[in-house]
């Protein structure tokens, strides 16, 4: 929370001020923050876990300005919408997976594995990706009923049950995403 309150800081100190900074330096900022927190991640030590605040609020303030090519990428339709419906994938994606898992079981038991050895299948990227392409699929098409029926359902239940006891301390503090 206090390295988001400082993060949030500095981002208006710099807001203020303008961009100085062109594009093409923005990306290659970008693409440095990117390479220095892959790095971290696959570099770095389990007992120095705690510098991953810092590295998570440099990606965080370096994006939030939203000023090179990758952070335009990330501004697309597609990932707007991945990111909107992202807590639903979150709270679906486990049990799809154990679900999936199951069906392609009994319905595929022998597809794909040579000599009926199952350990292919968890050795052979091949047939991970094979499987993992319907699963993301199904993953994405679920969350997004998820994200319309329940999420935004119960926040517009909430609203309008917390509007009735009290309209003005509520009306701003809750958001349908539409």
């Amino acid at each position: 929370f206090l390295l988001g309150m400082i993060i949030c800081h500095i981002f208006s100190k710099f807001e203020q001020k303008g961009r100085p900074i062109s594009f093409v330096v923005w990306t290659i900022i970008e693409i440095m923050t990117v390479a220095i927190f892959l790095g971290y991640l696959y570099f770095g030590r389990y007992d120095y876990q705690f510098i991953h605040a810092p590295f998570t609020g440099l990606v965080v303030l370096v994006f939030a300005f939203d000023g090179g090519y990758i952070a335009r990428l990330l501004s697309s339709r597609i990932t707007l919408y991945l990111a909107k419906i992202s807590f639903s994938i979150y709270m679906v994606h486990a049990f799809i997976a154990i679900v999936f898992e199951i069906i392609c079981k009994r319905v595929f038991p022998n597809i794909g594995i040579p000599n009926n050895d199952p350990t292919v299948l968890e050795r052979s990227t091949l047939m991970g990706d094979l499987y993992l392409i319907p699963y993301l699929a199904v993953v994405i098409i679920v969350s997004h009923f998820v994200c319309i029926y329940v999420e935004n359902g119960c926040a517009k239940y909430l609203k309008s049950k917390l509007l009735k006891s009290n309209p003005r301390k509520v009306s701003q503090k809750i958001v349908v995403a539409e």
